[in-house]
């Protein structure tokens, strides 16, 4: 027979309580089979935002100006977040999280551009080999200062934090195309952690 254990900590002065709700139905908690730290905050532990730090122009592999949006409410939720080198984000503990990427887009000259797109590609070795996009959109601008929206978001399962990356794309015929990008967020990358890892 399996036996359930509760384990006080010797350091600790503090008493903690299990408490019933006001029920008169008979309820079974099912404990998991693996060892686990319980969420207090619906399981999302991290929340991060990160922006342009200026307006790009022409075709970026990567996109590497990126600063954490910090204006007004916006910012970092949970002890660590995402860092970024060159571009490329390293994610601070394993776990499933949600990457959202968004943007305007901007026909910034006298052409017409019939392929424009926002990607996300993400790899398993610290992009050294894999470089696999995940997920993007693509827009036509037709005519000179035409505007578009461009949103992508994909979940991601992170289970090395030293190889498992992302890293975020535009991809532009034209070198007049322009992202637009300032410290009131007009091109964002979001990260949330949903949970661990099943």
């Amino acid at each position: 027979m399996s036996k359930v254990a509760i384990t006080g900590n010797t350091s600790g002065t503090g008493t903690f309580t299990i408490a019933a709700p006001n029920s008169n139905t008979d309820r079974t908690l099912t404990l998991p089979d693996s060892s686990a730290t319980l969420a207090t905050v619906n399981g999302i532990t991290m929340a991060d935002t990160w922006r342009l730090t200026n307006s790009l122009i022409g075709s970026q592999t990567p996109i590497t100006a990126w600063e954490r949006h910090t204006t007004s409410l916006a910012g970092l939720y949970g002890s660590s977040g995402m860092s970024v080198s060159s571009g490329i984000f390293t994610f601070p503990s394993t776990g499933l999280y949600l990457v959202s990427f968004g943007g305007t887009l901007d026909e910034d000259g006298s052409g017409a551009d019939n392929s424009v797109a926002i990607e996300i590609r993400s790899s398993d070795d610290n992009f050294s080999s894999n470089d696999d996009i995940v997920t993007y959109q693509q827009t036509q601008l037709n005519s000179s200062n035409a505007r578009a929206g461009l949103n992508v978001q994909v979940v991601l399962t992170v289970t090395d934090t030293s190889n498992d990356k992302v890293k975020f794309n535009l991809s532009s015929q034209l070198s007049s195309n322009k992202l637009f990008g300032s410290i009131n967020g007009d091109a964002l990358a979001t990260f949330i952690r949903l949970g661990d890892l099943a």
